[in-house]
């Protein structure tokens, strides 16, 4: 079993509101379960600007990688182009809540268009065939890869 880069506080004894503590001992967002039973990251915007996840998990994972970005080098020709995928809080042309693949030459210009999905697996996949120009590329060819974390400067 995969160890998560983060850990659930409680913060109600409930079950229902979390904070999530990163792996340095950072705090990310709280996240909370609403009444549809949906999870939530709670955001000082109403409406909430981020849609709700339907597991703990991802809502957790999101709000942990706020900050943050997996990336990942295709060798593509004629240069490597390297793939970050980041979760989307509203600073990019794509919607809120979304994971975001964005390409990047190895100087960190971009190098391409954003990609965006709900699934982080997916949005890894669509930055990979945007890089490799090959739409055959499966979710699985991508989650195959070694994806490292860093933080957004």
């Amino acid at each position: 079993m995969e160890q998560k880069p983060y850990t659930l506080c409680s913060t109600d004894g409930t079950g229902r509101r979390y904070r999530v503590l990163r792996r340095d001992d950072s705090w990310a967002r709280y996240i909370f379960q609403n009444v549809a039973g949906l999870w939530e990251i709670e955001d000082e915007r109403f409406p909430p600007a981020i849609p709700a996840f339907p597991t703990k998990d991802e809502a957790a994972l999101f709000a942990y990688m706020e900050g943050r970005f997996y990336f990942e080098t295709a060798r593509a020709k004629p240069k490597d182009i390297q793939i970050r995928v980041s979760p989307n809080f509203g600073q990019c042309n794509c919607p809120s809540g979304q994971w975001v693949a964005s390409l990047h030459h190895e100087d960190g210009r971009p190098a391409g268009r954003n990609s965006w999905s709900a699934s982080l697996a997916e949005a890894k996949a669509l930055g990979l065939r945007q890089a490799l120009l090959d739409t055959n590329v499966t979710v699985e060819e991508a989650n195959e890869l070694k994806w490292l974390e860093a933080m957004l400067h």
